[in-house]
């Protein structure tokens, strides 16, 4: 008896054993060797453990992919097939390159279908065992999947890291018209977080660099090429869903398998239905739930962690069909399956957060169930979150690194959103987004820009605002915007958007309004479709920080741009304050700065001493240490001498 087969070899009522023959078939490029150790292989497992033949045969597997793919570790997974489980779920590895280890997760693998009672009449136990594609930042991997809408459309969902990234983090979705292999629309998303599997078989979530975070993840022409090879294989086998993972030697497929859209049993008795939030981590939280109004939302980092114990927990605790939130979308989150067959009912929330005590509504959208938060204490609009835009979290991120920035609250952009609702400009965003004609563009513009401008702030956020200021005790402020689409290092929308200067209390709100508006201009509208940047995907905070009263302001570049020297820095200062060195107006003081030594190399005038040049320098390098590039950065020196920075951003030219 045979316990381990190459996948060509063998076949099986499980999905993900026979996702493989079509890839095969069209020759596309997979990871192999893959091999399966077979349902016979787990009768054998039942008596006698992994030991004798099963055991050989599995290491002997092992070595015959490591030989192959030596760089590569090994991965582990289910091939489970279970009769009325469409998608029996079971833990998985990711880079294996120990024998030991391997043998313990074909284990761990076997006693998880025990434990579920998956071992029933006419079930499939299989496990599949492959080379381990692990994409490594800037590297992307995704999933692609038929549209609900059209049958004319793909969707492909792609995040850097690995691939399983896209159920639980923000990620970037492109919509491509198969007919006319063109994509129709791009949402890309700011992704400040990813997956990256490890060398001891484990998937961390790793930060991204601040110059990954803005920009498209994948290039277009291996969107459209991974949508042309899928197009093959579903005109002739119908909806499904595939993995991808981008390589420097190419794109690899692997996970085909069925796919169609969920449909949940009385939608419509949803309409307006109200509920606590359940956060859910642990399976003690899952146990602890009594109550069948309670809405249970699963904590992302139990996806990121693939914790199928608790999912699988989560699906088979309750005897009265429970509402779900789930990290994801409906096209990526194929682990949801086993919850939404036992009857309950999945909200796919994509990379919203929601904690224990959330008070949501769940409603219906065409033919979905949506959610929403009922904010009734608003104060989490001034959080330095993602939402805040990147000046914003820079600044935030300054401060925790020690570095002296003004008094500031941010206000996410949550609070726009907010107010464009309960103005009704949503519609007229919509219709912006969609104008081609350059002169009706810019009318709509116009008009849009002075609708936000005159709108109504609601009373509860104004109220919010305005209690904020007065607790800082602040005389005047800038209000600065920040925008999720500035300042990366491809593109910046420098200048773009509006910052208001010397702003007393009773001046505030206008000048909120008006920076706010600024998201919507013809330059910087121009510059994201050149950047390929969705309109509707652009969010705008504001950083609120403390007007000082400088006795020299200006800006620092780590690097001589024009003479492309990482060697030096180059200083631009003016007395008072430094908006006309920012607005490329005045005659400052330019003055290059030694790196190494903070020696000054050139100064045309005398506005800075050379100890202010020094601290200057100093923080400066500290700050591009930090970010792990060169920085554009915005400072101050007030009256007592102290420095402040007011903003850093990557030097993009």
């Amino acid at each position: 008896m045979q316990y381990v087969k190459d996948i060509a070899d063998y076949h099986s009522k499980s999905d993900r054993i026979e996702g493989w023959r079509p890839l095969l078939e069209f020759g596309l490029k997979i990871p192999t060797p893959v091999k399966t150790v077979t349902h016979e292989g787990f009768e054998f497992y039942k008596k006698n453990k992994v030991t004798g033949q099963l055991k050989e045969e599995v290491l002997t597997a092992f070595e015959d992919i490591r030989q192959k793919n030596s760089e590569r570790g090994v991965y582990v997974g289910r091939g489970y097939f279970v009769p009325g489980l469409q998608a029996p779920p079971g833990p998985r590895s990711s880079s294996v390159k120990s024998p030991e280890v391997v043998l313990s997760e074909v284990e761990k693998l076997f006693e998880f279908a025990i434990n579920n009672n998956f071992d029933k009449s006419g079930s499939e136990i299989n496990i599949i065992m492959h080379p381990f594609i692990n994409p490594i930042v800037p590297m992307s991997g995704g999933c692609i999947t038929p549209s609900r809408h059209s049958k004319s459309d793909l969707i492909v969902e792609a995040i850097y890291g690995n691939d399983e990234g896209v159920q639980s983090f923000y990620h970037d979705t492109f919509y491509v018209n198969v007919d006319k292999m063109i994509i129709t629309k791009k949402v890309i998303q700011t992704k400040t977080q990813c997956l990256q599997a490890t060398d001891d078989f484990k998937y961390e979530t790793i930060d991204l660099p601040l110059e990954f975070q803005d920009i498209q993840c994948i290039d277009d022409f291996t969107i459209l090429s991974i949508a042309r090879d899928f197009k093959r294989l579903i005109d002739k086998y119908g909806p499904h869903r595939v993995e991808f993972a981008v390589q420097p030697e190419g794109v690899y497929f692997r996970d085909y398998t069925p796919f169609e859209f969920s449909k949940d049993l009385n939608i419509s008795s949803f309409v307006n239905t109200k509920g606590l939030v359940v956060k859910i981590s642990t399976l003690d939280e899952v146990k602890s739930v009594k109550n069948k109004s309670q809405i249970l939302y699963i904590d992302p980092i139990v996806i990121q962690q693939r914790n199928m114990d608790l999912l699988t927990a989560l699906a088979y605790n309750f005897d009265q069909p429970m509402i779900v939130l789930y990290p994801g979308s409906a096209s990526t989150a194929h682990a949801a399956t086993i919850i939404r067959e036992k009857g309950h009912s999945i909200v796919y929330v994509g990379g919203t957060q929601f904690e224990t005590g959330d008070k949501v509504l769940i409603s219906v959208k065409g033919n979905d169930l949506t959610v929403e938060k009922i904010i009734e204490n608003k104060q989490n609009w001034f959080l330095p979150s993602k939402f805040s835009g990147g000046k914003a979290t820079r600044i935030s991120e300054l401060e925790t690194f020690g570095v002296k920035v003004p008094n500031f609250f941010t206000i996410s952009s949550e609070a726009l959103d907010y107010y464009l609702e309960e103005n009704k400009l949503i519609n007229k965003i919509d219709d912006i987004s969609e104008e081609k004609n350059k002169d009706v563009l810019e009318e709509k513009i116009k008009n849009l820009r002075k609708d936000i401008e005159n709108g109504q702030i609601p009373d509860d956020l104004s109220a919010l605002i305005l209690d904020v200021f007065s607790k800082f005790g602040i005389d005047e402020v800038s209000v600065r915007s920040s925008a999720n689409v500035e300042d990366g290092t491809k593109a910046s929308f420098a200048g773009l958007f509006e910052t208001v200067l010397s702003v007393k209390k009773a001046d505030l709100i206008s000048s909120i309004k008006k920076c706010w508006a600024s998201l919507y201009n013809l330059g910087a509208l121009t510059y994201a479709r050149y950047q390929n940047i969705p309109i509707y995907s652009m969010k705008m905070g504001l950083l609120v920080m403390e007007m000082l009263d400088p006795a020299k302001a200006g800006v620092l570049f780590t690097k001589d741009v024009a003479n492309k020297n990482e060697s030096v820095c180059i200083i631009e200062a003016v007395v008072g304050l430094g908006d006309k060195v920012v607005d490329g107006l005045g005659d400052p003081d330019k003055i290059t700065v030694n790196k190494e030594d903070c020696s000054v190399v050139s100064q045309t005038k005398n506005i800075m001493l050379p100890l202010e040049i020094t601290s200057l320098v100093t923080i400066a390098k500290n700050i591009e240490e930090k970010y792990q590039q060169p920085q554009d950065i915005e400072w101050v020196i007030d009256k007592k001498g102290e420095v402040f920075i007011l903003q850093t951003r990557p030097i993009t030219t």
